[in-house]
C-alpha cells in the first residue's frame, strides 16, 4: 500500500491510503481554494509499504498557485430589441490576476450580448477566467432570456376620407408582460403620437393620398415591437356644389339644380338632394344628378346635396334658396260692363306685383286684339259678350294670375216707328210701329202732344195740328234707338163761295183752305147748265175761273168736292165777281 501526506507540514495526520498501487499510477488532489498569497508551498511525503511492515518515504515540496474565484450573478431577462450590451454579473472576486472570458450563444468574448443575433429563448453563458500565474482556471454558467416581443398591428375603418376622422384600432398582442405604450406615426407632417392606451382613436389627414402609417408598442418590460407599417389609402372627398336659376316664380315654381360637384380624382359620384321642402312628402329627395322641384311657397329653403364618392366618401353642402317670388295678382277695373255698339270701355289696370314692379301688361280683348299699356279706352266693332283677360309681368319677370271680367257690346234695338198716319181734325189714329226687338225694351214717344200713353207702342194720337212723333225704343242695357211717324191732321176744308180772278192778285184763284192736304180729293165745278167744267184729283191747282182757257162769265157755279179720307162729300156754290 501507499500513504500520501499532501500537506505532511500543515495536516501531518491526514494522508491518502491506497492498498493496491501499481506502478505509473496516477493520484490527485485538490488542495483547498485561496487567492492570497498568490502562491504556497506544500510538502507532499510519499510514503510505500511493503509486507506491511517495510516502509519508505520519500518528500517534496510543491509550490501551489492561487486559483482565482468567479462570481456570476444571475442575469434579468432582456428584450429582442434592446441593443447590444456588456454583461456585467460575472467576475473574479479573489483577486487573482489573469483574463476572463465569455462563451456562449451571442456573446462576444468580451462579454457583448447581442439578443438580436439568438432570439427569443433561454441560454446558457460560461464565463472563464484564467490567471496569469499558472493559468489557473475558475468557470462558472448563467442563463439569459431573450423575452419574445410585442406584435404590432391594427386596422382602421373604411371609407378613410380626407378632412375626415378616420377610426384607428390596434390589434396588437404581446406573449410576455402587458401593452403599455402605442406610438403611432402617421406620415402626414403631424406630430409623433405616443398613446397609453388601446382603445380606438381617430385621426383626420388633411389630405387625400397614401400614407405609410406606422404603429411600434411597447410592453411593460420594456420591449418594443417590430415597426408595424400598413399603406394608409385617405380618398378624396367630393366637392359638392350645385346652383339654381337666378330667379324662379310661384305658383309652382320649378327650379332646376344644376350639379357642379367635383371630386379630385374624377371617380364617379352619387347624389342624394334634400331640397328643403318637407311638404311636398316624398319629392323631397332624389338622386338625379341635375334633379329639378317644384315648389308651393317662396321660402328661403335649405337645399342640401350629399355627394358620395365611388369610394365611399361622403361630404354635403346645405345652399339657401332664396330666389324664389310670389306670383303678382292681376286685376283691373272698367268703368262699365255694359256698352252699346260703338261707346268705349275704360280699362284700368289695378293689379298687385307684389315684391317687383310691373314691367308688362298683357290684355286679351276677346276679339283677337291686344293691348299692352296700363290703361286704355276700347271700342268693340260688333256687338258681342267679350271675355276680356290680362295677365302682367313683373319686374322679377314672373307672370300673374289671370284675372277675367266679361263686358257686353249691346246692340241699338230695331226701331221703325210705323208708316205716317193721317187723321181728320178731332179725330185720332193709332200709332203702328213695327215691334220685333227680341230683347227686354222700352217705349218712349216725343213729344207726348195728342197720345193716350206714350210709353207704349201702339199709342193712340189725337194731335190738334200735323205733328211729327218720335219713338224712341230703349234696351235694358240702355241702348237706344228712334225713329219718327208724321200724323197728318186733315182740317176741315174751308171752301170759298166767291172768288174774283181778275188778275189783280187778290183771290184770282177759288182756294179751298185745308184740301191740298187731302190726297185723292176730287173737286168737280158745274155751270148753271149742270155742266162740268172743272175737275180735279187733288187741289194743287186750284181753279183760276177759266173754261177752257177762257174766262168764265160772271155767274154763280156749283160745286162737289169729295175729300175722301173719312170726309163726306161737299156740295155748294161760288160766284165769279170782277
Amino acid at each position: 500500500k501507499i500513504e500520501i501526506y499532501w500537506d505532511n507540514v500543515g495536516a501531518p495526520a491526514v494522508f491518502q491510503t491506497d492498498n493496491s498501487p501499481f506502478p505509473g499510477k496516477i493520484y490527485k488532489h485538490l488542495y483547498p481554494n485561496f487567492q492570497v498569497p498568490l502562491t504556497r508551498p506544500f510538502t507532499i511525503r510519499y510514503r510505500a509499504y511493503s509486507g506491511g511492515t517495510c516502509v519508505d518515504d520519500s518528500i517534496k515540496t510543491i509550490i501551489v498557485n492561487a486559483a482565482p474565484l468567479v462570481q456570476f450573478n444571475n442575469m434579468p431577462p432582456t428584450c429582442l430589441d434592446a441593443a447590444p450590451f456588456q454583461i456585467t454579473q460575472a467576475s473574479e472576486i479573489g483577486g487573482v490576476p489573469g483574463t476572463g472570458v465569455f462563451s456562449g450563444p451571442g456573446v462576444t468574448p468580451g462579454g457583448i450580448f447581442n439578443p438580436a443575433s439568438v432570439g427569443p429563448g433561454t441560454y446558457t453563458i460560461l464565463y472563464s477566467f484564467t490567471s496569469t500565474a499558472g493559468g489557473c482556471v475558475d468557470t462558472m454558467s448563467k442563463t439569459i432570456t431573450v423575452w419574445q416581443p410585442p406584435l404590432a398591428d391594427f386596422s382602421f375603418a373604411t371609407p378613410a376620407c380626407e378632412k375626415q376622422a378616420v377610426t384607428f384600432s390596434d390589434n396588437s398582442n404581446t406573449p410576455v408582460g402587458t401593452l403599455t405604450t402605442w406610438t403611432w406615426d402617421f406620415a402626414d407632417g403631424s406630430p409623433i403620437l405616443v398613446r397609453t392606451t388601446g382603445a380606438p382613436f381617430t385621426h383626420t389627414f388633411t389630405n387625400y393620398g397614401t400614407y405609410a402609417v406606422k404603429l411600434i408598442v411597447r410592453t411593460s418590460n420594456g420591449c418594443n415591437s417590430v415597426q408595424k407599417v400598413i399603406n394608409v389609402i385617405i380618398n378624396p372627398l367630393p366637392k359638392p356644389n350645385f346652383s339654381t336659376p337666378a330667379v324662379s316664380c310661384l305658383p309652382n315654381a320649378n327650379v332646376t339644380f344644376t350639379n357642379l360637384s367635383t371630386i379630385a380624382d374624377g371617380t364617379p359620384m352619387n347624389y342624394l338632394w334634400n331640397f328643403g321642402d318637407p311638404g311636398s312628402g316624398p319629392v323631397n329627395t332624389s338622386t338625379a344628378t341635375n334633379p329639378s322641384h317644384s315648389y308651393v311657397g317662396t321660402g328661403p329653403f335649405n337645399v342640401n346635396l350629399q355627394v358620395t364618392s365611388s369610394s365611399g366618401c361622403v361630404y354635403d353642402t346645405t345652399i339657401i334658396l332664396n330666389s324664389i317670388h310670389p306670383q303678382p295678382l292681376a286685376l283691373f277695373n272698367v268703368d262699365k260692363t255694359d256698352v252699346c255698339i260703338g261707346s268705349p270701355f275704360r280699362f284700368t289696370d289695378n293689379s298687385n306685383p307684389l315684391d317687383g314692379t310691373i314691367s308688362q301688361w298683357n290684355w286679351t280683348m276677346g276679339d283677337g286684339n291686344v293691348r299692352n299699356i296700363p290703361a286704355f279706352n276700347y271700342t268693340y266693332s260688333f256687338v258681342g259678350t267679350y271675355t276680356v283677360s290680362l295677365f302682367i309681368v313683373n319686374s322679377w319677370g314672373c307672370p300673374s294670375t289671370t284675372y277675367t271680367q266679361t263686358v257686353f257690346s249691346n246692340p241699338y234695338p230695331p226701331v221703325n216707328a210705323g208708316p205716317d198716319k193721317v187723321v181728320l181734325e178731332g179725330g185720332f189714329v193709332t200709332l203702328t210701329p213695327a215691334v220685333n226687338a227680341g230683347m227686354p225694351v222700352t217705349y218712349l214717344w216725343t213729344p207726348a202732344t195728342g197720345l193716350n200713353n206714350p210709353i207704349i207702342p201702339n199709342t193712340v194720337s189725337s194731335p190738334p195740328d200735323d205733328i211729327t212723333y218720335t219713338l224712341t225704343v230703349t234696351t235694358d242695357k240702355g241702348c237706344s234707338a228712334s225713329d219718327q211717324v208724321f200724323v197728318k191732321v186733315l182740317k176741315f176744308p174751308i171752301i170759298p163761295n166767291i172768288f174774283s180772278p181778275n188778275g189783280d192778285g187778290v183771290h184770282d184763284r177759288w182756294e179751298i183752305g185745308y184740301l191740298e192736304s187731302y190726297p185723292g180729293a176730287t173737286v168737280e165745278i158745274y155751270n148753271r147748265y149742270g155742266q162740268l167744267i172743272f175737275h180735279s184729283v187733288g187741289y194743287s191747282n186750284p181753279w183760276d175761273g177759266t173754261i177752257n182757257g177762257k174766262q168764265a162769265p160772271l155767274g154763280t157755279y156749283y160745286y162737289i168736292v169729295n175729300p175722301k179720307n173719312g170726309r163726306k162729300i161737299m156740295a155748294g156754290y161760288v160766284d165769279i165777281i170782277r
